[in-house]
């Protein structure tokens, strides 16, 4: 009766030059040195078993036990390795699965030392060339392995079968679902919860000198994109052409700060008020006092404008609204500090 093979490695070699590799001095800028960690323990939890591992629930959990990191900070940590590339997020993204071709590539080398047969029978990211094994290399034959030519052919096919099934996925995700037109306010929807391409957006600001973008400013751009993007007659949109022109979009818009992209909006607004004449002259203020924020910021509603005054009071507000207009280091945190307010306004209203 042959042995069980061994898939799992005792140690695995750590290059010298590993802090010289790219995609760990990005990890390390954006995440923090103890990223690093948070790293090095994902790869002895992928080689314990073998060259991948699945992502579930409970990897955060058990990292975070080890580590004394939070949990969320570990989630943040994985997106980022996913996003500089030291993990597939090919995989990841078709299967759950935490591998790359470098720690396979080590795997392979590692059992190439030990003498045991290297098969990627499934998530193999190189080539049948690269993982090919002959009995003289290894000095093992079939019958010592208890792996048969036939079963080693099936098991060869089955990954390629697995192999080519991903890439079919991948060249329908690239024909159909990337090039069809789709409802903007539905790409709205859709990618406002898209937490991965948030962050790619995030680290995207972060190296062109943007360091501060946080999830409540992405909604807001992605907002503002949408009514640009209305205003100039389109209503819908490829998916991965929206992307890439929002990348694009909202980089430029934020250095040279975008302007008027309310104007339209908020002088219906006013004009529609002219029945209400506490709301008017609240609008009207704002459009004569502070014609930057009139003209690049969402104006409150009637409801929102009663929570406001009700909670602080005409004279705060407007004080607050001139800080704004005539402070444009502080104009684009405007939009957050303003929500977050309503928000809490709202939750406050609802307890009552």
């Amino acid at each position: 009766m042959g042995r069980n093979r061994k898939v799992g490695l005792d140690y695995f070699p750590m290059d010298v030059d590993f802090f010289q590799d790219i995609r760990i001095r990005k990890l390390i800028k954006y995440q923090g040195g103890k990223a690093v960690t948070v790293y090095a323990l994902l790869l002895c939890i992928i080689y314990k078993q073998g060259y991948y591992v699945r992502w579930d629930d409970e990897l955060p959990f058990i990292i975070s036990e080890q580590t004394g990191f939070e949990e969320a900070y570990i989630q943040e940590v994985f997106k980022c390795c996913l996003i500089v590339g030291l993990f597939s997020k090919e995989l990841y993204d078709s299967d759950k699965v935490i591998t790359s071709k470098g720690i396979q590539e080590r795997y392979k080398s590692i059992c190439d030392q030990l003498r045991r047969v290297c098969q990627f029978d499934e998530f193999g990211l190189i080539s049948s060339e690269e993982t090919g094994i002959s009995s003289e290399e290894t000095g093992i034959s079939s019958e010592e392995t208890g792996i048969s030519s036939e079963k080693s052919t099936q098991k060869k096919r089955k990954g390629n079968n697995k192999e080519s099934s991903i890439n079919r996925a991948k060249e329908k995700m690239g024909s159909d679902f990337g090039s069809c037109d789709i409802d903007l306010s539905e790409l709205q929807h859709e990618l406002s919860s898209d937490s991965g391409w948030e962050e790619a957006i995030r680290l995207h600001l972060y190296r062109n000198g943007i360091k501060v973008f946080d999830h409540d400013m992405f909604l807001l751009w992605l907002d503002k994109f949408v009514i640009s993007l209305k205003a100039g007659g389109t209503i819908s949109k490829d998916r991965k052409g929206f992307m890439e022109y929002f990348r694009n979009w909202i980089l430029t818009e934020i250095k040279k700060g975008a302007t008027n992209l309310f104007q339209d909006t908020n002088d219906a607004l006013l004009e529609s008020s002219k029945d209400n004449n506490a709301y008017y002259k609240f609008l009207s203020y704002i459009k004569k006092q502070a014609p930057y924020c009139f003209s690049n910021m969402r104006l409150p509603t009637e409801e929102e404008f009663l929570l406001l005054r009700d909670k602080y009071g005409n004279d705060m507000f407007k004080s607050a609204l001139r800080t704004i207009e005539g402070r444009a280091d502080i104009r684009s945190k405007w939009d957050v500090l303003y929500y977050a307010i309503l928000k809490q306004l709202k939750f406050m209203k609802d307890e009552r």
